[in-house]
This record gives structure tokens, C-alpha cells and sequence, in this order.
């Protein structure tokens, strides 16, 4: 009998096994959710032919024309990283995603993607990034931080189409995977959902400097203008919104206010298992879950929009109730003494006002607004219902006591606060005037982005 040639006969079984491993780990993949399509065909001879680099990973296959450097060739391993993390935040096991592997074309010169059959001719066209199935295409960023948020942008949706089933809304959609894109990338250690304090650490996102822009050009334009988009408008985004860089603005807030809120904070968690609806019935869910709060939700959105910025806490700075006031002795009719919490934003007493009624507001006492660092030590700044100068906030001192009207209907204050309604300055003493019926609301004036290394109370005087 005529013998094989053992080296042939090696390569044989080695080409086959290979072939065999690759059809089983395809399959693998494409048992997570077979409604997917089949990954696009990658012709090795054209990528070497076309000059592209292959950069792989546990989870992804990066081919770009990016020059070898730290912040393109680091790619893969922030990939990796994000894919327990993005497992621990949709509640997936994450020995269910060892078959998953995506391809990702990062790219500074998109015909030599052309070139290399790595564009479909009927790949739509998109700005930064987009994901289809197995496949993610981005541009390479002039800031390293952008080109990573939007490869994890990209990857928050390829990981939700798999392992959730789908996107749900297109609000819900891009405002999670903005959510969950900030990041710190540091020492390659990757934390996603990161809570940015400032503007530069996401160099090249700028979402809240978008939105600041949005609601003054559109105050300026007309004084009976909509100064702000309802969260109502953000849920009905169609997917062509998403021409405008705007409206991933818009998502991100709906997403991180809804998913730090008080009263939404549980139902939102629970939006990720009916992402597998289309758009329409997602939105029924969505609409259902937090009908019993809507209108305390747009009320707080507002004020949400209104000051929004790097590092706003919506936890303090959501209006508190009658039950998180400090040492309260109160007559019927609202007045009497009580405890102003100097970390946290508006705070009233559940008690309506008439419109016409008349009050002495008087406060005492003093508290810790902030610190500055001097040759290494931390001086704190006291302070008192007048405020301090060394800060200002929307035109105010910082720590100046303020207060303001609004309907006790929540869709009734939400219109107020829309329409322009402004805090009126108090400061350590002072008579005001209800100009409507409504609930009387105090607080230090403070970005609530700040108001976390606050100490101290103010002890409130109100009487008629």
C-alpha cells in the first residue's frame, strides 16, 4: 500500500482541524443569536495587499491603516476589558460570550478599506461609527480618548443586538451606549460607565456642552420657544434624528437621568430585557413603567437640563420631600422653623402657598461650601445664606440662599420651569411674595455637581 508523506499528511489534518475549528466556533457565535447575518468574508491577500495591520484580541479582530502607536495598538485589549464589564451591567454570564469575536475596522483613509472588499457597497454612509452584526467601522479620532469611547460605543451596541436581542428605541439605543462608552482608560485598566467630573477627561465627546448650546440658542431664538426637549420628545427620536449629533446628546441625558433618578432608577434597569421590542413597543413598556412618576420625572428633567454638566448628580439634586426635611416644626400653614440639608439642591415642604401670600424668610447659621489646597493643605470654605464670592453659579454667589415658586402640579411646574422660571436670591433674610399657587421650594445656590463635599445645615425661619 503507498504510504502518505508524513509532512503532507501533518498539513492535511492540521488544515482540516483548523477549517473544523473555525466552522464550530462560528456556529458557537452564531448559536448566541442566530438571527444575526453571517460575518462578512475577510480576503487576507487583499488586507496585506492594501497595507492594513491586524491587530487581535480575545473578542475582537482590529484591521486598520493606523500607524503602530500605544493608542491604536492598545485597541484590542480595552475591547476585551469592556466585555465582562458590559456582562455585569445587562446581567449576563460571561462564560456565555468565550465564542463571541467581533471584527473592527478602524480607519484613517476609508479607500483602503474600499480596496480590501472590507466597505459592503451598501454599508450606509456615517460619520464617526457604525455596527452591523459581526462587523464595527469607526474613524480614527484627532483625540485618542473619542476614538476609544466611540469603539466601545460601537461595541455596546454589537453586545446588546447579541446577547440582549436588540436595541429597543433608537433613544434607548445610542443614549446606553453613550451611557456606557465614558470611560477611564488608565494604567490598562479600563472602568466603563465612568461618572466624567470634567470636560477633559472625554476630549472630543462634549455632550453636555452640546445640549448647553441647544437650550441657549433655542431660549434666544424665541421668548415663547421651547427652551428644552421634554423627556416625552427624546422617546419618539426616529432613527433619522440621529443625522444630528444633537440627539445623542439628548439619549445620553435621558439615559443617565432616568438610570440615577430616585423614582425611575429600578424600572430603568429593568429596560435592557425588553430590548428585543421594536421601537414602538419598547416605548409602550417604557411609557407604562414610569406613568405613575411621569410627571415628577419631566418636572426634575427640566431642572436636569436646565443646569446640566460634567459630573451633575442627580441623586442631590432631585427636589426632596417633606420626609427628608431636618428637624421640622411647622405650623399648618407652612411656617415655623426647619433644617435646610446644605448637599443637596431643592428642597420644600409639601405645604401649598396661595398666590398674594407673603413671607418672611430668614436663615442662620453657617456651613461648609468647599476647600481649596494650599502647599498641600485643605482649606475648607465656610459660609453663610449670603454666599461667598469666590464662586459664582449662573450669575450668584455660590452658598446664597435662594428659593423659588412652582405649581404643585409637576406637569404644571415642568411648563414653569421650561418658560423661563427663575430662583429668586433670599440670602440671609427676606420678604417674598407667592406669584402663583404652588409649593414654595429653598436651596443653596450650587452647581449640583458640587454639592457632594458639602457639610453643614442652614436653620430656616419662615413666617407670614
Amino acid at each position: 500500500m503507498k504510504r502518505k508523506h508524513p509532512i503532507l499528511h501533518f498539513l492535511f489534518i492540521a488544515i482540516l482541524c483548523c477549517h473544523c475549528f473555525r466552522f464550530v466556533g462560528a456556529q458557537e457565535m452564531q448559536d448566541i443569536n442566530p438571527d444575526l447575518p453571517d460575518p462578512m468574508e475577510v480576503d487576507a491577500e487583499k488586507v496585506a495587499a492594501s497595507g492594513l495591520r491586524v491587530l487581535s484580541g480575545k473578542h475582537v479582530t482590529i484591521y486598520t491603516d493606523a500607524p503602530s502607536g500605544k493608542s491604536i495598538d492598545e485597541l484590542p485589549m480595552l475591547f476585551d476589558a469592556a466585555v465582562p464589564q458590559w456582562c455585569e451591567y445587562f446581567g449576563i454570564d460571561v462564560a456565555t460570550t468565550k465564542p463571541w469575536k467581533m471584527q473592527a475596522f478602524v480607519m484613517r483613509d476609508k479607500s483602503r478599506f474600499t480596496k480590501a472588499d472590507l466597505i459592503p457597497e451598501d454599508l450606509p454612509e456615517f460619520p464617526a461609527g457604525l455596527n452591523q452584526g459581526h462587523e464595527i467601522w469607526l474613524f480614527v479620532q484627532p483625540d485618542d480618548y473619542y476614538t476609544r469611547h466611540l469603539l466601545i460605543h460601537e461595541g455596546t451596541h454589537a453586545f446588546m443586538q447579541w446577547f440582549c436581542k436588540g436595541l429597543g428605541a433608537p433613544w434607548y439605543a445610542e443614549g446606553m451606549a453613550e451611557l456606557l462608552a465614558l470611560h477611564r482608560w488608565e494604567n490598562d485598566k479600563l472602568t466603563i460607565h465612568h461618572k466624567t467630573a470634567a470636560a477633559s477627561e472625554t476630549e472630543g465627546w462634549g455632550r453636555p456642552k452640546l445640549i448647553k448650546q441647544w437650550v441657549a440658542a433655542n431660549a434666544k431664538a424665541d421668548v415663547n420657544a421651547k427652551a428644552t426637549k421634554t423627556l416625552a420628545d427624546v422617546f419618539q427620536f426616529p432613527n433619522r434624528a440621529f443625522r444630528d449629533v444633537e440627539s445623542y446628546a439628548w439619549s445620553w441625558a435621558a439615559c443617565e437621568f432616568l438610570g440615577e433618578h430616585p423614582l425611575s432608577k429600578e424600572s430603568f434597569q429593568t429596560f435592557q430585557k425588553q430590548a428585543h421590542r421594536d421601537p414602538d413597543g419598547f416605548n409602550r413598556i417604557v411609557q407604562f413603567t414610569l406613568a405613575r412618576h411621569r410627571e415628577i420625572l419631566e418636572r426634575d428633567w427640566a431642572l436636569f437640563i436646565q443646569e446640566l454638566d460634567y459630573g451633575y448628580d442627580v441623586v442631590r439634586a432631585a427636589p426632596s420631600e417633606m420626609d427628608s426635611v431636618l428637624d421640622a416644626k411647622l405650623d399648618s400653614d407652612g411656617t415655623g422653623s426647619y433644617l435646610l440639608k446644605t448637599d443637596r439642591s431643592w428642597q420644600y415642604l409639601g405645604r401649598p402657598v396661595s398666590a398674594g401670600e407673603t413671607f418672611r424668610i430668614t436663615a442662620s447659621g453657617r456651613f461648609q461650601i468647599g476647600s481649596s489646597r494650599v502647599n498641600d493643605v485643605v482649606k475648607p470654605w465656610p459660609c453663610e445664606a449670603n454666599g461667598i464670592t469666590i464662586q459664582y453659579h449662573r450669575g450668584r454667589p455660590i452658598g446664597e440662599l435662594q428659593a423659588i415658586f412652582l405649581p404643585a402640579d409637576s406637569s404644571a411646574a415642568a411648563k414653569s420651569i421650561l418658560s423661563g422660571a427663575k430662583p429668586v436670591t433670599v440670602g440671609a433674610s427676606k420678604v417674598i411674595q407667592a406669584n402663583e399657587d404652588g409649593l414654595l421650594f429653598l436651596r443653596i445656590n450650587e452647581s449640583p455637581s458640587n454639592l457632594a463635599d458639602n457639610v453643614g445645615v442652614l436653620k430656616i425661619a419662615i413666617e407670614k
